[in-house]
């Protein structure tokens, strides 16, 4: 059963992550989401971090394999996300929908800080030839990204609460 759900759960993230990057970039607001990103705070905020872990080793490496950015970059930002994610949500005892949202925000704003941080870090290391320029357009995007993909999370929180209480 445990390898049954281990399969189920790579063969998900990988269709999620075919998804992201082939088809959810063409429209306003769903270029935002970053479906991985989604899925192992969902798994963190249901006390599911194995579930979590997977989702993390394996969206990442395909994010890299997709990725203008060196190979590794998204992995190191989802790890490192990861552990600081587990960190916030262990801080609040009982999830209640508010505290869902603060959760999702803090830990897409984690997520935000931590590529920025080692993209510009290769940068100035020599390992990539480009930077992320913080101009309105990157503003714009950032807010967005934050904004969407906390609103999934709530939303996503919110409905498997109905459905657990039925």
């Amino acid at each position: 059963m445990a390898t049954f759900k281990f399969v189920l759960l790579v063969l998900l993230i990988i269709c999620l992550n075919i998804l992201q990057i082939s088809f959810l970039f063409k429209y306003p607001i769903l270029k935002y989401l970053n479906l991985t990103l989604i899925l192992m705070i969902f798994f963190l905020i249901f006390n599911k971090f194995k579930f979590a872990l997977l989702t993390v080793l394996t969206g990442s490496i395909l994010l890299d394999l997709y990725s203008i950015f060196k190979p590794s970059v998204f992995f190191l930002t989802f790890l490192l996300t990861l552990v600081i994610s587990y960190k916030i949500i262990k801080e609040f005892s009982q999830m209640s929908t508010n505290s869902v949202l603060i959760v999702a925000i803090l830990c897409n704003l984690a997520y935000q800080a931590i590529i920025l941080i080692i993209v510009w870090l290769a940068y100035f290391l020599n390992l990539q030839d480009f930077i992320v320029v913080m101009d309105k357009f990157y503003w714009l995007s950032f807010c967005w990204s934050v904004l969407a993909n906390s609103l999934a999370i709530v939303m996503g929180y919110s409905i498997m609460k109905t459905l657990r209480q039925k």
